[in-house]
């Protein structure tokens, strides 16, 4: 069957811009002024950190995703993905 799951956390900004990467820093720790002498959180910042149980979870379903992605795509679709995941 189709089961989607959902592993928390994760990602990854490259920029060379300044201000933003300061942004992306302050907003994956829920605000904290990173770089700024104001001592109050500079905007809400969420915490998408996962439990163990969900780290477990997904650590399983990185697993199978090679094999998902061969049953679901035709086979030159697949193979492109494939490739980029490694």
């Amino acid at each position: 069957g189709k089961h989607t799951t959902s592993g928390g956390q994760g990602g990854m900004v490259i920029t060379n811009d300044e201000k933003l990467y300061w942004n992306a820093k302050r907003f994956a720790d829920r605000g904290k002024p990173f770089g700024s002498d104001n001592p109050t959180n500079l905007f809400l910042g969420l915490n998408y950190r996962m439990t163990e149980l969900q780290a477990a979870i997904g650590r399983v379903q990185l697993q199978k995703l090679r094999s998902s992605v061969r049953r679901r795509l035709p086979p030159k679709e697949s193979r492109w993905v494939l490739i980029t995941l490694q």
